[in-house]
């Protein structure tokens, strides 16, 4: 009979005197006794004359003949409603428990997730064995000697259908057939809530790969997948950092390399220096795994401040306030004594939060050309093509010049263009205020918006905007605030609850790089004579990176001097400054990059001259007292030949004759004006000058004439 979904009349659930054992029975047999009590009580309630035509319409409903209506009625009346549950099969013997427990091992070591047919098939195929040739190697379980045939060829109760009812449930099979952690999938998940949780207290990390291939001009001959790290501030749901990079060909290893732990250490020192980490009490927990996303570990490696584990070095530099966590591992046999263990592999659900902002990126780049699907099976049948036909115009930008190449048109994203593709995704991603963020509410990341009339023409504005209106406007406005339709609650973005939040987290200095980075990852260099470095990394470019080794210390400004030997490192991240330290570890400073200016871009080239003049000044405070005796000589040497190109005495005998003549010119000069005081003028300089007959000019004034002192 088949089931049918009726709805319980209340009459007919009266006549269930048990409640209980009728609420033990399975759904599709209470419908059955249901529906049948239903016909069963308008049969008995119909005025007589209408029975028959009542029983009629419940045979062509029930789909039984009139007989077994009528029986119905009957055993109803004498036993009850439970005389109406489906018996067919109750008195059919069961099964061997030792058959069953038989079954369910044969479905649990058949690999594949298929109906009961493979597992009816063995066991047929082991009973006509067992029949045949009477040996006990083929017994199954259960029977002491093979069961009779039945109508079907095979012994009752072995149907496919009957089969199949003994299969074990989903997490029996993913464990037996997958391990632990397919299995894992059908346990309750450990629920965790950001409320209570500060900004920076827990960052996730893990890296990804994009489902989209891009064209990588210049760098290789075939279109790429790229592959970046990524982290996530659990409080604000924000993607705090992230990074981009392109499978690349190592030439040392003469082979393809992608991301590394170097990259990622070195990507975790890039957001420590750009955003933070906590300081206070709470700290800040790291969630690493156990693969790429990971530091060094390797006793091979020291920092210069002795650690090999970046775990340690990270806890050292920030005081305790950093720890770092990861998932437990399944790497053990899903029963002890299986002996084979799985490939060791993290728990992705341990960083659920970003695991599952990975399937927003992707969603939102879903529509870029050169998909590759979520995996191989899904991916577009034109790949193949694409990727041909992308090969090809690489090889042929190559070959191009700078003219021309500008010209190729590809069927997929340049890396250039990708790069702003995918930061304006994560930008995206970050500012957006639609969304189903855990605990938002009760973080209190919401922010009230209002509007002047409850009308959907009347646009909303946030605190900002009102804050902006003029008084009386603002005024008029919030007095409406308790009349419904006039505010309401606004999710805020994860940027606007990161950037609020942001100045709570402490920046990792420069002078801490040493400790944290391996001294083996450190690059040499010696300062050149224009006091200037250059490094190349085959990742950023074929062009070396130059910095200026000028930089600010305890003592104020210092540039260093040619031949100086240092240590540099170079976050591949942020090449735009450059730690330097000595030899012995000791940290020196951080330098900066020297970008090459435009040719038209005035401000950039008054920005170098200005900072190599700021230079040169230094520079030259040094030597300058070193020189003052020369530059004394030199103004003595010009001062010498100028009074010889001018006619003046030089000899000494030369300098004594005009001194004496001055000395004579002066009295000269002194007496004539005390004659014209008196009336009388004497000019002296055509009296003829007599030394040895030289006579005292005043001798015959009076005595009693007043001269001045000057005289």
């Amino acid at each position: 009979m088949k089931t049918r979904r009726i709805i319980p009349n209340l009459a007919s659930l009266n006549l269930i005197d048990d409640a209980k054992a009728f609420a033990g029975l399975k759904p599709c047999e209470q419908e059955n006794i249901l529906f049948r009590l239903d016909w069963i009580r308008k049969i008995i309630s119909s005025p007589h004359g209408s029975k028959a035509k009542m029983s009629e319409d419940a045979a062509t409903a029930l789909d039984v003949s009139l007989p077994t209506i009528s029986r119905y009625v009957r055993e109803f009346k004498a036993r009850g409603w439970q005389a109406l549950r489906d018996r067919r099969g109750k008195n059919v013997k069961p099964l061997p428990e030792a058959f069953r427990m038989f079954v369910r091992q044969l479905h649990l070591q058949c690999q594949r997730a298929t109906t009961g047919r493979e597992v009816q098939r063995t066991l047929v195929e082991r009973w006509r064995k067992w029949q045949r040739t009477g040996d006990e190697k083929f017994a199954i379980p259960g029977y002491t000697s093979p069961p009779p045939a039945g109508p079907k060829g095979y012994p009752a109760g072995w149907s496919e259908d009957n089969i199949l009812r003994f299969r074990p449930d989903e997490y029996a099979l993913s464990i037996a057939r997958q391990g632990s952690k397919r299995a894992a999938a059908f346990l309750p998940s450990i629920l965790k809530t950001r409320v209570g949780t500060r900004f920076g207290q827990v960052v996730f990390f893990d890296d990804q790969d994009l489902d989209i291939k891009i064209a990588p001009r210049g760098s290789s001959q075939r279109p790429l997948r790229p592959q970046g790290f990524n982290c996530l501030d659990y409080l604000s749901g924000c993607f705090m950092h992230h990074v981009n990079r392109l499978r690349w060909w190592d030439k040392e290893s003469d082979q393809y390399r992608t991301l590394t732990q170097t990259d990622f250490t070195w990507f975790v020192v890039s957001y420590l220096q750009k955003h933070g980490y906590r300081s206070d009490a709470q700290g800040t927990t790291f969630v690493f795994e156990h693969g790429t996303a990971t530091g060094y570990n390797n006793r091979s490696l020291s920092t210069f401040g002795g650690y090999h584990n970046f775990d340690e070095a990270l806890a050292a530099v920030s005081y305790g306030c950093i720890r770092v966590e990861r998932s437990g591992l399944f790497n053990q046999p899903a029963f002890a004594g299986m002996l084979f263990r799985p490939q060791s592999s993290g728990n992705p659900n341990f960083k659920a939060p970003l695991e599952s902002m990975f399937n927003l990126v992707r969603n939102r780049m879903a529509a870029l050309p050169g998909a590759t699907g979520r995996n191989r099976d899904l991916k577009p049948a034109e790949q193949y093509g694409e990727d041909l036909y992308t090969g090809q115009m690489l090889k042929l930008w190559d070959r191009l010049d700078e003219r021309h190449r500008k010209l190729i048109r590809f069927p997929m994203l340049t890396a250039e263009e990708f790069g702003e593709v995918a930061a304006t995704v994560y930008q995206s991603i970050n500012a957006r205020t639609e969304h189903e963020l855990e605990g938002w509410e009760k973080c209190g990341h919401v922010a009230p918006q209002f509007r002047f009339t409850p009308d959907e023409r009347s646009p909303w504005m946030s605190r900002e905007e009102v804050a902006d209106l003029p008084d009386d406007v603002r005024a008029m406005l919030l007095a409406k605030v308790e009349t419904p339709g006039h505010v309401r609650p606004w999710k805020l973005s994860p940027a606007d609850v990161a950037a609020a939040c942001a100045d709570e987290l402490t920046k990792l200095p420069d002078c801490m790089i040493p400790l944290l980075i391996p001294m083996q990852w450190a690059r040499p260099a010696t300062v050149k004579s224009d006091r200037t470095i250059s490094l190349k990394d085959q990742l950023l470019g074929p062009e070396a990176f130059t910095y200026v080794c000028r930089f600010e210390d305890r003592d104020g400004v210092r540039t260093l001097s040619p031949g100086t030997k240092l240590l540099c490192y170079l976050n591949p991240f942020a090449p735009e400054r450059l730690v330097i330290c000595k030899e012995d570890g000791a940290f020196l400073g951080t330098l900066n990059q020297q970008t090459r200016a435009g040719w038209m871009d005035q401000d950039a080239i008054l920005e170098q001259l200005k900072e190599r003049a700021e230079m040169k000044a230094d520079m030259d405070t040094a030597v300058r007292p070193h020189l003052e005796g020369l530059m004394a000589d030199r103004a003595e040497m010009k001062r010498n030949n100028q009074r010889l190109a001018d006619g003046k005495p030089v000899l000494p005998e030369e300098i004594a004759e005009a001194r004496a003549e001055a000395g004579r010119k002066g009295q000269r000069t002194a007496a004539a004006n005390r004659l014209q005081e008196h009336g009388e003028a004497i000019n002296w300089d055509a009296v003829p000058v007599e030394v040895e007959s030289w006579q005292d000019p005043f001798a015959s004034l009076p005595d009693d004439n007043h001269f001045p002192d000057s005289i």
